[in-house]
């Protein structure tokens, strides 16, 4: 048994699948690619600005379409976006049941006012762990050193002895120079190899 106390996963690519529609409508009309998209994103003052939960849906819709040069109206960008994720992917529920008692799980996820309350309350994550550290309520977010710190302090831990799963290697990288133990993981599949690995179930 892998000597960890606490199981922290990111959710979207990890516990929860995305739907590829805000993605596909955004690099048909600017001719990104899909990695130049994600650097962009990453970058974006108006992605930052409405995770840490500092301004609303519409305003965050017109200032990223702003940033972009306008390749789609903002109020398609929103409902495109309310889409983005179809939900916790087939098995998702079951494999966070096999994990023993002995860890407490928990998320850390870059989220917002709009994607959250489905995750939590349609697609049902909310109850299936013990803690939830979510960028629009802690007003920070990842790959910020001061996200992981926040959820190491919170949680009373020694960073060594969380694992940390993502599907990004930006995040995973920030999570390891905190402390933590962490794997990048897309998809549930690769998620339970990555634990069996561990032993943790």
């Amino acid at each position: 048994m892998a000597d960890y106390e606490v199981l922290l996963f990111d959710v979207l690519g990890v516990l929860a699948e995305d739907s590829h529609t805000i993605t596909k409508a955004v690099l048909a009309a600017t001719q990104m690619t899909n990695d130049e998209l994600w650097d962009f994103w990453v970058k974006s003052p108006a992605v930052r600005e409405f995770d840490t939960g500092r301004i609303s849906g519409e305003v965050f819709a017109e200032r990223l379409m702003s940033e972009m040069d306008h390749p789609v109206a903002p109020e398609v960008f929103l409902e495109l976006f309310g889409k983005w994720i179809v939900g916790l992917y087939d098995g998702t529920e079951a494999l966070l049941s096999r994990i023993s008692r002995t860890y407490k799980k928990a998320c850390l996820s870059n989220t917002n006012e709009i994607l959250w309350p489905p995750v939590r309350d349609t697609f049902g994550l909310g109850g299936l762990l013990d803690a939830y550290y979510l960028s629009h309520e802690m007003g920070m977010l990842k790959p910020d050193k001061e996200a992981f710190e926040y959820v190491i302090q919170d949680l009373d831990t020694a960073p060594e002895r969380i694992a940390f799963f993502d599907d990004l290697e930006l995040n995973v990288n920030s999570a390891k120079e905190v402390g933590m133990h962490a794997f990048q993981t897309r998809g549930l599949k690769e998620l339970e190899n990555k634990l069996e690995w561990l032993g943790v179930i």
